[in-house]
């Protein structure tokens, strides 16, 4: 069965965890957001100009933007599935932290994959996912992922820190900590998206304002009307090698080595 998104009793969501998020020391370093996406919907973005919500989304049943905080986690379903069309490899957007519109909701996790029961050997059966939201900025993701692995390589490398431990009573954090300490074990194998925050928009992320660099398959980049308008917009194009028939989800950690890059060169590391 699914989770809910509020609480089935009338009371207000809660805000103990966020609470608990913002009283951590505030983070040395805020690293930069990812918007990923297939080749496909590239080609909308750089007509547009803007990055925009596609459909009402199956699990907030609204109409939003995903991004996430530091690492490329999203995985597409079928990302595993090989394919010879390039409108099916992953994009990589590279968002300014200090520089997009105010988020509408910060999870600590992925919410699609707590909405699906995937976390479930973590929770109290009753707890919904609006009680896990927090203050709506980059800084309390960045706090939070602070307060877990200590340093970015940490977190890239997804180790958790010994020493991250959260008060008792304070049933959320709880079940959070438990989450990230599992490891990825349990009746659900789970990936590095249990412990990457996840930043929420309604309103369209400006390509030119918000966008630092685009990560895509090089066969594009090379093309004028897409890799060529990026760059006339002083946006950062890196490629990674195309081959037909492979599986778009292979390019995954060539891909997050890529965007660590990025982040060194723009000062975010």
């Amino acid at each position: 069965m699914a989770r809910d998104l509020r609480t089935r009793v009338s009371r207000p969501d809660r805000t103990n965890f966020a609470e608990y998020v913002d009283r951590l020391p505030v983070a040395k370093k805020t690293l930069g957001l990812t918007h990923i996406t297939s080749a496909y919907t590239l080609r909308d973005i750089i007509e547009n100009g803007v990055i925009k919500s596609q459909d009402k989304c199956d699990v907030l049943e609204e109409e939003v933007i995903y991004a996430f905080y530091g690492r490329a986690a999203y995985r597409h379903k079928e990302s595993f599935v090989p394919a010879n069309l390039t409108s099916l490899y992953p994009t990589v957007f590279i968002l300014d932290p200090h520089d997009i519109p105010p988020p509408k909701y910060v999870f600590g996790f992925d919410s699609g994959a707590f909405c699906a029961g995937v976390m479930d050997d973590h929770l109290h059966p009753y707890m919904p996912l609006f009680d896990f939201l927090l203050t709506p900025n980059t800084a309390s993701a960045a706090r939070l992922i602070e307060a877990v692995f200590s340093t970015p390589e940490n977190f890239f490398q997804n180790r958790p820190g010994s020493t991250f431990t959260v008060p008792p009573g304070d049933f959320e954090a709880e079940s959070y900590a438990s989450l990230i300490k599992s490891g990825g074990h349990g009746n659900v194998r789970l990936d590095d998206r249990l412990s990457t925050p996840e930043i929420v928009f309604a309103d369209p992320i400006s390509l030119a304002k918000s966008v630092r660099a685009v990560i895509l398959p090089e066969t594009l980049g090379q093309q004028s009307d897409i890799g060529g308008k990026l760059r006339s917009l002083k946006i950062r194009v890196d490629e990674y090698p195309w081959t037909s028939c492979s599986r778009p989800g292979e390019n995954h950690f060539m891909i997050q080595n890529m965007v660590t890059a990025i982040y060194k060169d723009l000062g975010w590391l």
